[in-house]
């Protein structure tokens, strides 16, 4: 037998070895979380942060303010004379190449507290009418204020929150507004509700 069919029946033994094996396993991977605030920190239109501010929004209507990302205390803050800071939440900027900024902030697992208007005589000195954890989240479509185009702005806080009495509420607060080209300003949605689950 010659050199080059002694190579050829070997490699003809191994592919017939290979055939008769069975098939591997297709292994399944893990579904993918799109988070697109987990990417590069800087793109040349795309910025990504970690800040540390808070949500807050006010409710004439109901009564009540809601704040998101103080510390806990909400007295322990530095700017009441603590050493503790707002919590960290994701910000993201992108739109600088074209002029016009839009902004997106969000966080999650924050501290939630909700004060009442009547009350409330600042962050340092007023005791939170309920208190508890959320999320929340902020956007802006035209950060600077352009003027080039109507600004679209508003913010988000929901969560569960209870109270002294230890009734827990489902909040749900919401914000929007908008400014126009020639300057003229719109609020569309400014409430905070507080909604009773279960009892004491």
């Amino acid at each position: 037998m010659s050199a080059v069919h002694a190579v050829a029946l070997a490699l003809l033994t191994v592919a017939v070895a290979a055939c008769d094996r069975p098939p591997t396993a297709v292994v399944e991977l893990p579904p993918a979380h799109l988070d697109f605030l987990n990417g590069p920190d800087d793109l040349p239109n795309v910025f990504r942060t970690a800040t540390n501010a808070g949500f807050s929004m006010r409710d004439p209507s109901t009564g009540y303010i809601v704040m998101a990302g103080l510390p806990t205390p909400p007295s322990s803050l530095t700017l009441c004379g603590g050493t503790m800071s707002f919590q960290t939440s994701s910000e993201m900027t992108e739109g600088e190449l074209s002029g016009v900024l839009h902004d997106l902030r969000m966080g999650s697992d924050l501290n939630v507290f909700v004060y009442q208007i009547a009350t409330f005589r600042g962050i340092c000195a007023s005791t939170p009418f309920a208190s508890g954890t959320g999320h929340a989240i902020r956007t802006d479509n035209d950060l600077l204020t352009s003027l080039t185009r109507t600004n679209s702005f508003g913010m988000r806080i929901q969560g569960v929150v209870q109270d002294a009495a230890g009734q827990s509420y489902r909040l749900n607060a919401e914000l929007h507004d908008l400014i126009f080209p020639d300057g003229s300003f719109k609020r569309v949605v400014q409430n905070v509700h507080l909604h009773p689950v279960g009892g004491p």
